[in-house]
């Protein structure tokens, strides 16, 4: 397996399951529009994001999840 990232390394992993796709081109034509556009998540804030995490599994702080999704504390 290719551990190099590159911006298609995604397509060299096996996909358990694919939707059946009616327009094959609307897919080469997605990917070239998300190209032209900056990232949503940038290489320092992924790190930053690591580095807290690792705090997390230390025991050093805890994660708190809060959205429209998440579980309410009755205090």
């Amino acid at each position: 397996m290719n551990t190099t990232w590159h911006p298609n390394s995604w397509t060299d992993h096996p996909a358990g399951q694919q939707p059946e796709w009616p327009e094959l081109g609307a897919l080469d034509e997605a990917l070239h529009e998300l190209g032209t556009r900056p990232p949503l998540v940038f290489a320092g804030e992924a790190r930053r994001l690591t580095e807290q995490l690792a705090r997390v599994a230390n025991g050093q702080a805890i994660v708190l999840q809060a959205g429209d999704c998440a579980e309410s504390f009755d205090l």
